[in-house]
């Protein structure tokens, strides 16, 4: 059976707020399903914007998909004009 999850679930999951997650998928950067108002995001789909391979998990070699979520987050620090312009294409 197949695990859908809330953005909630996603946010609490990589620790980042549900906002940024609602906005990732209006951007298309995370794929997900709306139904109505709501969205949902198979959790495939999580392991594979994570870049967890489960092929490689079958194999035998060690993949830590939060390793690669700090990888993704990890960098030189930005002001908060530089996130919001990254995140949502323009400044307040």
């Amino acid at each position: 059976m197949e695990i859908l999850l809330a953005p909630e679930e996603v946010a609490a999951r990589i620790a980042v707020s549900p906002r940024s997650i609602r906005e990732w998928l209006r951007k298309g950067k995370i794929k997900g399903i709306k139904a109505g108002r709501l969205w949902r995001i198979r959790e495939k789909e999580l392991e594979k914007f994570l870049g967890f391979d489960s092929k490689k998990e079958l194999k035998g070699e060690k993949t830590d998909p939060f390793l690669k979520v700090i990888g993704r987050l990890s960098g030189p620090a930005l002001s908060p004009e530089e996130i919001e312009a990254s995140l949502y294409g323009k400044t307040r």
